[in-house]
């Protein structure tokens, strides 16, 4: 199974263009938070 494609590849450039912003939060035997943000207004 391939875990990565193309979206994800591209998804931070997306993201990044209209403002927005990604976060990654991990804890060791917790999971992992996934958290992002775009701006209401461009």
């Amino acid at each position: 199974m391939r875990t990565f494609n193309k979206f994800f590849l591209l998804f931070p450039i997306i993201v990044e263009k209209h403002g927005g912003a990604i976060a990654v939060n991990s804890q060791l035997g917790k999971g992992t938070e996934f958290v992002i943000q775009f701006p209401l207004s461009a």
